[in-house]
């Protein structure tokens, strides 16, 4: 089917019919498992009499064969996994084959941990539901501690942990014995959960994973999941250079990781816990031993993949997805296709002998999968990228050759789209046709695009209130215009904590239910409020009242604290008011407390906010202060931006400073950064450009010359240290000649 005029993509669509891949070698199965007939018990490293499967079917695709007469028979376990898998056009549990390669590296990675010792799975169990009624919250007085007692042994290895545990502890540690470690470790693992002793839990678990026999991987997972559970402070618990990702990265390695039952959530942790390099060992560890994965541990691969940004390794991922067909997550349903629409984020068209085409699309086909709406609308923005209209006009007309329905997530891309070209005909267009779907007035997402873009052409639009546009409504007008569009679709309640409506305003009454108002539906016309209203005392009166309900947790307030989106907008509506100066500073330095008390709950100052910080003292001709601002911000080690560099120039612009202009012109370009539209357009509003050519002309040469003269004094050095090491040469060969005469 012909989709434009782009040979090469469509060729690409076309492609996509459906197909099933056959059953791979590597089976995956998740959580309880049972043994299976040929199977003495479930994961047993001893390997079993071979017996032939029940069918050619389980045997193909990579599965060792019956051994020739030539040759010994091979030796079997079979494995059933809870996992439920589609083959043929029935759901069934997993199956898996385990030959003696993959028996073999089970055994050697229980060998190598605690497990091997006296202590069997009977005491694993109890010790995990102990780890979790403390998890759960239970009095540990009301649990039964009595198969886990403190022995002298034990006693002595806490009073250790408590005062040396990187030190003495782990001298003492790797004295024991196997047997004596693997008591040891779970009692001691207990002692340090029931009294809450996180820290040194986390000191314990690390000490305990350096040695050549480690913990046993499910037991230190529940540990950290305790961790991570009751005690909030862990992702900022540091001691020395361990940290609790440092702590994950070697306590649940990937080296460690058993074969044939693997905890998910374990290697999940480890994911979040490493960085790419740990990502891409994993994958590959798992690869080559055939590690045990179900379909969410591999999205997760796949989701990481993703960040990277690591298109080769996410389609890798995908493929053995689409192969296992695990029922829920197959490329039909919804937690696959959003990942499979992060991956077509990355693509991007390109030029081949054949015209343009997508790099990544064509090869999510090739695999096998459909295109949903989701993929279509990730392919949809890619083409909004390229700039090229006739490419996004063309997937459009796709879409509706297929049948497809447009949905919230195409009308917010092209909303976007049309508004970063400021077509506000087209946005006109689009909202008319959204208004005849009443099926979507619910979608939080495109209610607030929506608003958005009467945002963008009614507030920033508007010049009577700054903006760039024509003016067409008061202030007034424009702020209740914007509580109109926000009426239609949220629920005005969480704005009136904020004082920003008059105290017996009611909306107009409406049928429809009204939405939970979004982070930015809110940020919004808070924003519209503070730029209509333009007074320094209303934006203090706002902020107070919203750093109140900061302080009292009020879920709307710390949702918006989230972002520094905000903060920023008090600031701007304080930056034409030579008295905004304080006010401003204290925004800083509330996000400053507010965000190294709970780095999780709210955000640091970006580099935004610190510009728009400088902004203020800049546009209000305080440059004392803005050197303060700046000294600031080398404290907090902020990189300049494009913008930061923009702004300082035009406030040294405003001062004809044709000295600091040319030193913020170099310095910009040796951080790599170059001048753009608006750099040329506050560097011509300098009424001598001949100087300030002259001087950065100057400002180059001499540290060009510097640079020379840098090189000549190494040079020099350099020769200098040769002739004095040729002569300590001359002087130890004729002592040596000496020495033999």
């Amino acid at each position: 089917m012909s989709l434009c005029s782009h040979p090469s993509l469509r060729l690409c669509l076309r492609a996509g019919g459906h197909s099933y891949a056959p059953e791979h070698s590597l089976c995956l199965g998740r959580s309880r498992r049972v043994a299976a007939r040929h199977a003495r018990s479930f994961g047993s490293s001893t390997p079993q009499p071979w017996k032939a499967p029940h069918s050619s079917k389980e045997l193909k695709h990579g599965h060792p064969k019956p051994a020739s007469k030539a040759t010994a028979a091979p030796k079997w376990n079979r494995v059933i996994y809870r996992t439920q898998v589609l083959r043929g056009n029935v759901y069934q549990p997993l199956k898996r084959f385990l030959g003696e390669d993959v028996l073999a590296m089970e055994k050697e990675i229980r060998d190598n941990s605690l497990a091997s010792g006296e202590h069997g799975s009977s005491a694993h169990t109890q010790w995990r539901t102990i780890a979790a009624q403390l998890r759960e919250g239970v009095d540990p007085d009301g649990i039964s501690f009595h198969d886990f007692p403190l022995e002298s042994t034990e006693i002595d290895l806490l009073a250790k942990i408590q005062t040396d545990c990187l030190g003495s502890f782990r001298e003492a540690w790797e004295k024991l014995d196997l047997n004596t470690k693997a008591t040891a470790w779970e009692r001691l693992s207990l002692a340090l959960l029931r009294h809450r002793h996180y820290g040194l839990l986390l000191e314990f678990l690390w000490v305990t994973s350096q040695g050549s026999e480690k913990p046993v991987l499910k037991l230190a997972y529940d540990c950290l999941k305790n961790i991570m559970e009751c005690f909030p402070g862990y992702r900022d618990w540091t001691n020395g250079e361990l940290t609790f990702r440092s702590v994950v990265q070697t306590c649940l390695a990937p080296e460690n990781w058993p074969v044939v039952i693997m905890t998910q959530n374990a290697m999940r942790l480890f994911l979040d816990c490493t960085d790419g390099d740990g990502v891409r060992r994993a994958w590959d560890l798992s690869r080559k031993r055939k590690v045990h994965i179900v379909a969410p541990t591999l999205l997760h691969f796949m989701s990481h993949f993703v960040k990277l940004k690591d298109a080769d390794m996410a389609l890798e991922v995908l493929k053995v997805i689409f192969d296992l067909r695990q029922e829920g997550f197959t490329t039909r349903d919804y937690l696959v296709t959003r990942e499979i629409a992060g991956l077509l984020g990355l693509d991007s068209v390109v030029d081949g002998p054949d015209g343009r085409n997508f790099h990544i699309l064509p090869r999510i086909l090739k695999i096998g999968v459909r295109l949903d709406m989701t993929m279509m609308n990730a392919i949809l923005k890619n083409t909004f990228k390229t700039g090229d209209p006739q490419l996004s006009d063309d997937i459009l007309e796709y879409i509706k050759k297929q049948g497809m329905k447009f949905n919230a997530g195409t009308y917010i891309a092209q909303l976007g789209d049309a508004l970063d070209r400021r077509d506000q005909d087209l946005v006109k267009e689009l909202l008319q046709e959204i208004d005849t779907r009443p099926d979507l007035r619910t979608h939080p997402w495109l209610a607030s695009k929506i608003f958005h873009a009467h945002f963008v052409f009614n507030v920033k639009g508007n010049r009577f209130i700054g903006g760039e546009g024509q003016p067409d409504l008061t202030p007034e007008q424009t702020f209740y215009s914007m509580l109109d569009v926000y009426n239609k679709y949220f629920d005005i309640a969480p704005l009136q904590e904020l004082y920003i409506l008059a105290p017996g305003y009611t909306p107009p009454e409406s049928d429809v239910a009204k939405l939970e108002p979004t982070r930015g539906a809110m940020f919004l016309l808070i924003a519209s409020y503070l730029r209509c209203k333009r007074s320094a005392a209303v934006g203090q009166r706002i902020y107070a009242r919203f750093i109140e309900l900061l302080v009292q947790g009020d879920k709307y307030a710390v949702h918006l604290a989230k972002t520094d989106h905000i903060f920023n907008e008090f600031i701007i509506s304080w930056r034409n008011d030579p008295r905004g100066g304080r006010p401003s500073v204290r925004v800083v330095e509330d996000m400053l407390y507010l965000s190294a008390q709970d780095p999780e709950k709210f955000v640091k100052p970006t580099v935004l906010t610190w510009t728009v910080l400088l902004s203020v003292f800049i546009y209000t001709k305080q440059q004392y202060a803005a050197n303060k601002v700046r000294e600031m911000m080398a404290k907090h080690q902020i990189v300049y931006d494009l913008s930061t560099w923009n702004l300082i120039i035009s406030g040294l612009v405003m001062n004809q400073d044709v000295d600091g202009v040319a030193k913020a012109i170099q310095t910009m370009q040796q951080e790599g950064l170059s001048p753009d539209a608006y750099t040329i357009k506050h560097v011509n509003e300098l009424g001598d450009l001949q100087s300030l050519v002259d001087i950065v002309g100057e400002l180059n040469e001499s540290d060009a010359l510097a640079s020379e003269g840098a090189a000549a004094e190494a040079y020099q050095a350099e020769m200098m240290e040769t002739e004095r090491l040729v002569e300590e040469g001359l002087v130890r060969l004729k002592a040596d000649e000496e020495d033999k005469s």
